[in-house]
């Protein structure tokens, strides 16, 4: 008998990090992911949704699926995924993407003002990258309901624009199917969030009516932050894929 989503789901349950709930404190409210002291942002949001040019409607716009601890098993199952094991891991993609979108449409839906009419991905800036074999847009295919509502929104027109922590929209072109549409960004790991932001910017500067970002995973890299950073505590519960973090 095939396995379902909720299947992998709980067969990984185990390895994903839960979302930490937006106002707690060390955790952004941009990204949700770590920061130290009384800080209520992270570096990278500062720079790229505060001190940047990025619209403010993408300010309370990314939500997470899961946090993704560097070193960690759920990190290295998508590093893992992305560098070959792809028919192991992309159904376990694709059945957290799925089971969170299904579960948080209502929640998505508010943010974006009404009905989802897409879903995307952020592209590859990578040369000869296609879209169709962008290894996020082969997981999302296996599962129906995603893949029917996916759609090519942006090309990669600029990538030496590009930046770790800088805004950037230029290095994408918005292709008119975008216009008016209420649009869920999906990416696979948000580190500095620099690529991500610069897609929805480009999406709304070309037209769309709303963008949310959700990312599959945030990452929390351990030699970055420390082995006692309060946040570690904050994601070790176990995982509840119903938890919605926004406020």
């Amino acid at each position: 008998m095939a396995k379902t989503t909720r299947d992998y789901l709980r067969d990984y349950r185990q390895f994903f990090g839960q979302v930490p709930q937006e106002g707690q404190a060390n955790v952004c409210r941009l990204c949700l992911g770590a920061v130290s002291g009384t800080y209520d942002r992270c570096f990278n949001c500062n720079e790229l949704l505060r001190r940047s040019q990025a619209p403010q409607s993408l300010q309370g716009r990314v939500i997470p699926m899961s946090i993704a601890r560097n070193p960690g098993t759920w990190y290295s199952i998508l590093q893992s995924y992305k560098k070959g094991a792809w028919q192991e891991y992309a159904p376990v993609v694709a059945s957290l993407a799925y089971e969170w979108l299904t579960v948080h449409t209502f929640d998505v839906e508010s943010l974006l003002g009404g009905p989802i009419d897409l879903f995307t991905i952020v592209p590859s800036k990578r040369a000869g990258v296609t879209y169709d074999s962008q290894l996020l847009r082969l997981a999302l295919s296996i599962v129906t309901p995603i893949a029917e509502r996916m759609a090519v929104t942006l090309k990669c027109v600029n990538p030496a624009a590009y930046g770790r922590t800088k805004y950037s929209p230029e290095i994408f072109e918005t292709l008119p199917v975008a216009a008016g549409k209420r649009i869920v960004l999906i990416e696979d790991t948000w580190i500095t969030g620099a690529t991500a932001v610069s897609a929805a910017g480009a999406l709304l500067n070309g037209g769309a009516r709303a963008v949310v970002i959700t990312p599959i995973a945030r990452d929390f890299r351990v030699q970055f932050h420390g082995d006692d950073h309060p946040y570690i505590a904050l994601i070790a519960i176990d995982y509840n894929v119903s938890v919605w973090p926004r406020v």
